[in-house]
């Protein structure tokens, strides 16, 4: 969990960068509670709250991926790409309150990182499940196949007993 851990340190490093900067921002424009009527602070604040939001599902996706012995590379490029989309969409935000191509890239690179790796996840599972299914219910005398939730039973003899799964 290695990798997992450099990412979550990187985007929680990322995460205290923008809320100090909220935090100035409040303090400048005196306003506690809410964005008030300054634009710059509601931008940091969506800047903040826009990581917050995207980041817990990324870095899920990333342990998990991680915990499923995905390849090193694909990992640091998924958890690479998601830091910068991310760096990309808080300068883009920060910056004006228009669509900027920062934020742009920022949003759809996001997006698309973590369209990645939950496909790739499913692909994992479908895999995974498939073979270890079949695996699972093999026994001595019978191929035991679930299929709708119903057992079928193939191979050698019928009744009684016979090490069904």
């Amino acid at each position: 969990m290695e990798i997992t851990l450099l990412y979550t340190s990187l985007l929680t490093m990322l995460a205290i960068f923008l809320a100090i900067k909220v935090g100035i921002n409040r303090t400048e424009t005196k306003t506690m509670l809410g964005e008030g009527e300054s634009s710059v602070l509601l931008q940091s604040i969506r800047a903040h709250g826009n990581l917050i939001e995207y980041a817990p599902f990324a870095l899920i996706l990333l342990a998990l991926l991680e915990m499923q012995n995905t390849s090193d590379w694909i990992l640091h490029l998924c958890g690479s790409l998601f830091f910068l989309a991310r760096i990309l969409h808080a300068y883009g935000v920060s910056i004006s309150r228009e669509s900027t191509p920062y934020r742009l890239v920022g949003a759809l690179g996001t997006w698309l990182i973590m369209l990645v790796m939950s496909v790739l996840g499913i692909y994992i599972y479908v895999s995974s499940v498939s073979y270890t299914h079949l695996r699972a219910h093999e026994t001595g005398r019978n191929l035991v196949c679930r299929v709708g939730g119903e057992k079928k039973r193939g191979g050698g003899g019928g009744g009684g007993g016979g090490g069904g799964g």
